[in-house]
């Protein structure tokens, strides 16, 4: 997909949610503490195996970064995304 079309599809997600220097979508998510960002890469880690797509969890002291990728643009821009956002505090 063209780096244009992607910002286009990005602009709908909004929160947060950012390109990064390799084209994936990434959002970095703030916890209070080490464990409880642990806690939710360990139900993002569940929810991935349940639809068989992996993202990139980067896990540090208040924060978790999810990276995701696919080489198929989804019909809906949040269909990658969306499966998680219930996980995080409003």
């Amino acid at each position: 997909m063209e780096r244009a079309r992607a910002e286009t599809l990005l602009r709908e997600l909004g929160d947060g949610r950012r390109l990064n220097e390799n084209g994936h979508l990434e959002r970095t998510y703030p916890f209070e503490g080490f464990g409880k960002a642990m806690s939710f890469a360990n139900q993002v880690a569940g929810i991935a195996e349940a639809e068989g797509h992996h993202p990139d969890l980067h896990i540090a002291w208040g924060k978790c970064k999810v990276e995701i990728w696919t080489r198929i643009a989804p019909s809906r821009p949040r269909a990658a995304a969306d499966p998680i956002e219930h996980l995080v505090p409003a």
